[in-house]
């Protein structure tokens, strides 16, 4: 049996007893092909709402939780240019007032760019 092959096997014991040994006999032989999971986001959170007032001087936190993944990757735009990447907070200043704020946020893993 090569890596990546399982074994089928059926219990050929006449006694289900603990005292007894069990021996099983192979049926037969099946490739399984392990697809990987992709590092996916189960929630986004912030203070109050994503919709709320946002001051100056005042830092906006985002907290993530992951499946799949080590942790979020998190990049903040500042009308749709890069203002900030892989952070949790951004500080909006006196230059952020009337511009729009985003985030992009990206699940990552080892050997996972979070793309998929």
């Amino acid at each position: 049996v090569s890596s990546g092959d399982s074994i089928i096997a059926i219990d050929s014991s006449e006694s289900l007893s603990s005292s007894s040994a069990s021996t099983y006999e192979t049926v037969d032989t099946v490739k399984l092909d392990i697809v990987s999971n992709p590092p996916t986001l189960l929630s986004i959170r912030t203070f109050e709402n994503f919709t709320g007032d946002i001051f100056t001087c005042v830092p906006l936190v985002i907290e993530t939780s992951v499946i799949h993944a080590t942790r979020a990757v998190i990049t903040w735009f500042v009308d749709d240019q890069m203002a900030l990447h892989d952070s949790n907070m951004y500080t909006p200043m006196a230059a952020d007032v009337g511009k729009k704020i985003s985030i992009m946020v990206t699940p990552i893993r080892p050997g996972h760019d979070g793309d998929g």
